[in-house]
């Protein structure tokens, strides 16, 4: 299919891409703020606001947008994006683009030395059909091709995506089946933690290796590295990355035997509980305590050098605890499955 629409030229030129399509006004520094800051192949889309747009790549791609809005002028921005090489192809406007905007560009395209193609006044017919993944190729003339295999000819209205999906369940005073949906979660769905199954996943990859990098960490799980370098900021201000540490090899150390010592206190006041809390967290081969339920208070995680080197610590550091009754001691054999971080559960709808 090939749909033809004729457009003024801003800043002519002739050029080949991929469309990507906005229905809200474009921003140019709110959508660029990333990429101008961090060295990147990639331009993606950073401005909330424009969901059309949010988080995709706009990096050689034709963007398609009604006008601009916001902080248009962006020239500096523009000539930013063309010199580190994720500068988009070309800009396609409905409306007229404002006189702010097109002096950016025309500013961007004196000094930078690469053209952005500029056209405006194609129309809004021309937004109600272009749609993501159209090949589009521009004409000096401001003509616009699209090229598609699909059968769709424009973007569908809200009120008709409600309707075929069974939202709108009346039409013209008559009742229409709603079919049955499975609810599914979208890109960007919270679970009750806060987080989505992306973030799981980033969860998961950083427990298993702590020094991964946001590019290579971007790479595995198919993200941008801006897009992922915001993802890993807001889980640390959330506070569900509470920290980052290296895996230290004991035997290395000399640390070859582990052992759980079982800690039962005479009595439960709460001087003698905070005596031996303060008392036992100064110990340097403690690796854990735990207040625990059952037969004995406390359950203590020690790494030593040898079982001489444990009855040292158990006689003179840990039974010497004011308050300390009785302690039981299990040598740990073998590590059947060695500590890999905290379990990440799955949502419901995840399973």
């Amino acid at each position: 299919m090939r749909l033809v629409f004729k457009g003024r030229p801003v800043l002519a030129g002739t050029v080949s891409g991929e469309a990507v399509v906005g229905h809200g006004g474009f921003n140019t520094y709110a959508s660029f703020f990333e990429s101008i800051h961090e060295p990147s192949d990639t331009a993606v889309c950073a401005d909330r606001g424009n969901a059309d747009l949010y988080g995709r790549d706009l990096a050689d791609k034709i963007i398609c947008v009604p006008n601009t809005t916001g902080s248009t002028s962006g020239g500096a921005v523009w000539q930013r994006l063309v010199k580190m090489g994720n500068a988009p192809k070309a800009i396609l406007f409905a409306n007229a683009i404002d006189s702010l905007a097109a002096g950016g560009l025309i500013v961007a395209d004196l000094w930078a030395g690469r053209r952005i193609v500029v056209i405006d006044h194609l129309g809004d017919e021309f937004l109600e059909t272009v749609v993501h993944g159209d090949a589009i190729t521009i004409g000096d003339d401001g003509g616009v091709v699209i090229r598609r295999t699909g059968a769709r000819t424009r973007r569908r209205m809200p009120q008709e995506d409600a309707r075929a999906s069974g939202i709108i369940r009346r039409t013209c005073g008559r009742t229409v089946d709603e079919p049955q949906m499975r609810q599914l979660p979208s890109r960007q769905s919270k679970g009750r933690n806060g987080v989505d199954a992306l973030d799981r996943r980033i969860l998961i990859e950083l427990q298993q290796d702590g020094s991964l990098t946001n590019a290579r960490l971007a790479q595995m799980l198919g993200l941008s590295q801006s897009a992922m370098s915001e993802r890993v900021r807001r889980l640390e201000q959330d506070g569900h990355i509470a920290g980052y540490r290296a895996l230290v090899n004991p035997a290395s150390l000399g640390l070859g035997l582990q052992a759980f010592v079982a800690a039962e206190l005479n009595h439960h006041s709460t001087e003698c509980i905070e005596s031996f809390e303060r008392g036992i967290v100064t110990l340097t081969n403690l690796r854990a305590c735990y207040h625990v339920s059952g037969r004995f208070d406390y359950l203590l995680h020690v790494a030593v050098r040898d079982v001489e080197h444990l009855g040292q610590l158990i006689k003179s550091d840990i039974a010497a605890i004011p308050g300390v009754d009785k302690v039981e001691t299990m040598l740990v054999y073998s590590e059947v499955k060695p500590e890999s971080g905290w379990p990440v559960p799955r949502e419901d709808s995840e399973e």
